[in-house]
């Protein structure tokens, strides 16, 4: 009787707890937790994807995403990511899903630019300052007195600096702009002593289930400073019915002279068939794509100093001129990259419904074309050639241990994405491609991920406070 005894009080002392470790790992009652291992190994970080872009475990193109399966929301993220690297690709990053439209907030995981550069360095906090020729003691005395903006790049850092077009002058015609547009975009306008005014009509496809409201947001010198919606045009399903166009103005007058950045966020379905304005700027940032209309010879203009295009019409293969670069799309979904002369360039396209992506600027004709940026360190970016004397980072090498190299990317998920309990990552390593035929690639030894949120304690006194 006494054996049996015993054994039933260490079944229950092991029943409860094992319910107390499901009970933490449910709800994480002190609002911190880790979790590690290679992706796809465990239950909490899951495998890379997509499979084509993987060698036998090895990272071999880019980008490659996995996620990570949560009890409940976090408010931050520290990542510890320990890896080996094969073949010599300048970049890789680490990024965060940051909505339900696929856009990610990047960190840098390494930047072999930064690291080779035999500059001064002015290390601050978490930014350095690089000075090509030493001029400036601190960090605080360069943003005191910065030079000229041609002469800066910067990394994972916002530099806000303000940008004015000497000798601008207000134009008084209407620009029609008739190239359709599918999805979301983002542009730089120029505004002084006018009004802020661009009208966009909107058609659906109606091709997903999804909920098509689009946002319209305004910038200015880094801040939002307008919003709009226009919601959903009230058809349900992927029926493919196509609704009358609609129309949607943005007007914001007595507004102060600068570059002011438009973005309209919208899924997929959504093509913004015309745009008209009244002001002669207008720049696309870093990606645009050109919508199946069935127009031939199109003609733009860019400062990229790379060109990615891709399609997803097997009718609109074609040969694409850059400057006095081609680029040849040779197989649907597949994305070609081409390097570029520097300055601006024409692009001439033989046919629309292409998607084109670079690191600068894209516009319908040079007179609406500038570029209000200040430089950014990329795999095109040389240094000598660009001009460029300093470059302010937000960066931290990774160490060398056992062997890897180790990275620590901290990431703030207050606001992040999260679906179906999981928080979405990606791998960026841009110019590794799997078809290129080359033995590269990124060999991911370990990923610790903790994750640090409100207690159940301060969860409850946020609820009580909210109540009284």
């Amino acid at each position: 009787m006494e054996f049996a005894y015993k054994i039933r009080i260490a079944f229950w002392l092991i029943s409860g707890a094992v319910i107390a470790s499901l009970l933490f790992l449910g709800i994480v009652p002190g609002g911190k937790i880790t979790y590690s291992g290679i992706p796809g190994s465990g239950f909490f970080i899951k495998k890379l994807a997509p499979a084509e872009r993987l060698d036998k475990g090895v990272i071999a193109g880019d980008p490659v995403y996995f996620s990570v399966r949560t009890p409940r929301r976090f408010d931050r993220a520290r990542i510890v990511l320990a890896y080996e690297k094969k073949g010599d690709y300048p970049i890789i990053e680490l990024g965060s899903l940051a909505d339900n439209r696929g856009n990610y907030s990047l960190r840098p995981v390494e930047n072999k630019i930064l690291d080779d550069l035999d500059w001064n360095r002015i290390v601050e906090g978490d930014l350095t300052l690089y000075q090509r020729n030493k001029k400036f003691d601190s960090i605080g005395e360069f943003l005191a007195a910065p030079p000229p903006s041609d002469e800066i790049a910067v990394y994972n850092h916002d530099f806000n600096r303000e940008h004015v077009i000497a000798d601008y002058a207000p134009d008084k015609e209407k620009r029609v702009f008739d190239y359709q547009l599918r999805g979301p975009y983002q542009f730089f306008t120029y505004i002084k002593e006018e009004e802020l005014s661009f009208k966009f009509t909107i058609s659906d496809l109606n091709k997903n289930k999804d909920e098509d409201g689009i946002d319209i947001d305004v910038y200015y010198g880094g801040k939002l400073i307008h919003s709009q919606r226009l919601d959903d045009d009230g058809i349900v399903g992927d029926s493919g019915r196509i609704k009358e166009d609609r129309d949607v103005e943005v007007r914001l007058d007595n507004l102060p002279e600068g570059a002011y950045k438009v973005e309209l966020k919208a899924g997929d379905d959504v093509i913004t068939k015309k745009i008209e304005t009244m002001n002669s700027k207008m720049s696309f940032i870093n990606k645009i794509w050109l919508a199946d209309n069935d127009r031939n010879g199109l003609r733009m203009y860019t400062d990229s100093k790379f060109i990615a295009a891709q399609t997803i019409n097997p009718g609109r293969l074609q040969k694409i001129k850059i400057g006095n670069n081609e680029l040849e799309l040779k197989n649907t979904f597949g994305q070609e990259r081409i390097e570029t002369d520097h300055g601006l360039k024409e692009i001439n396209l033989e046919k629309d419904d292409v998607i084109l992506a670079g690191d600068g600027i894209f516009a319908f004709d040079r007179g609406s074309f500038f570029n209000p940026l200040i430089k950014k360190v990329n795999n095109s970016m040389e240094a000598d050639k660009d001009g460029v004397d300093y470059i302010l980072a937000d960066y931290r090498s990774p160490e060398a241990r056992h062997g890897a190299k180790v990275a620590i990317i901290d990431f703030d998920l207050s606001n992040a994405y999260r679906e179906n309990g999981r928080y979405g990552f990606l791998i960026s390593i841009p110019g590794l491609r799997v078809e290129d035929g080359l033995e590269d690639g990124l060999i991911i030894k370990d990923i610790e991920i903790s994750l640090e949120g409100n207690s159940i304690i301060e969860f409850l006194k946020k609820k009580l406070d909210r109540h009284e």
